[in-house]
């Protein structure tokens, strides 16, 4: 059983690779890239008007596997969180490509039980002063015929207006073009642009369906394709280190027999 936490960034430990050693950037197993929330902060305030609260898994799936299940994980080893079930709808097929396929997983929160005042004890007594915001906890366990992940991660109930409320990442992948040919094992430079709405330190990880990324912790590294020609992945992730904010952009490239 694998366990990743999604706290301010996924933790991967990229590790220095030699030729037969794993590389983390290779999504060549079951992969829980990141999750966003929607709206990624909320002010306690608002809570009785909101109508909607959407969690967004981003899967990666061997082609040779598939999803056969998506549960509500509680983790209740974390001290300073307070606990939220979510209910995870069935996966919504993305994009295919050589030998992996791209899901998305979407998860409802029970509002009623975000807007119940026993999930926040210190309301009513002398602490309040003290306490700008509470933590929820949320897991996600992924199954499939060959393979299982867990993902956990934390998004806030601000009691006061908060600078990350309204925060976004905008990325987009510059080089390479999507759907652009290139043989094996040829080297390309990779680069992506980042705008922030707010001043936050933020994790770059690229990924990739085949092939061996320079730095995967750079906005502008090399990845160097595989032996395997099709369609290949590369993909980037950005992860907020205070605000828990991921987002992705991807694209193909086509490498030629």
């Amino acid at each position: 059983m694998k366990f990743i936490f999604f706290f301010t960034l996924v933790l991967l430990n990229f590790i220095s690779c030699g030729e037969e050693e794993e590389r983390p950037e290779q999504l060549d197993r079951l992969r829980v890239i990141g999750v966003k929330t929607n709206p990624p902060v909320i002010i306690f305030d608002d809570l009785s008007s909101i109508t909607d609260f959407e969690l967004e898994a981003l899967v990666s799936v061997p082609k040779d596997d598939e999803i056969i299940d998506q549960i509500n994980f509680v983790d209740d080893s974390f001290l300073f969180t307070q606990t939220i079930d979510i209910v995870w709808n069935e996966p919504v097929f993305l994009e295919e490509f050589s030998n992996l396929n791209l899901y998305l997983i979407k998860g409802k929160i029970d509002l009623d039980s975000l807007q119940d005042n026993q999930q926040y004890p210190d309301l009513n007594n002398d602490k309040l002063e003290e306490i700008s915001s509470y933590i929820f906890r949320y897991g996600l366990e992924v199954k499939t015929q060959n393979d299982n992940e867990i993902v956990v991660g934390n998004f806030i109930v601000s009691l006061t207006e908060n600078e990350y409320q309204n925060q976004s990442f905008n990325i987009d992948i510059t080089n390479p073009i999507d759907e652009s040919d290139y043989n094996k094992e040829e080297e390309i430079e990779i680069k992506m642009n980042l705008e922030k709405s707010v001043e936050e330190e933020v994790k770059v990880i690229w990924f990739t369906s085949e092939g061996k990324i320079e730095n995967p912790r750079s906005k502008e590294t090399l990845l160097t394709t595989g032996t395997g020609e099709g369609k290949h992945l590369v993909l980037v992730g950005t992860y907020g280190k205070f605000g828990y904010l991921f987002n992705y952009d991807f694209v193909s490239i086509n490498v030629l027999p």
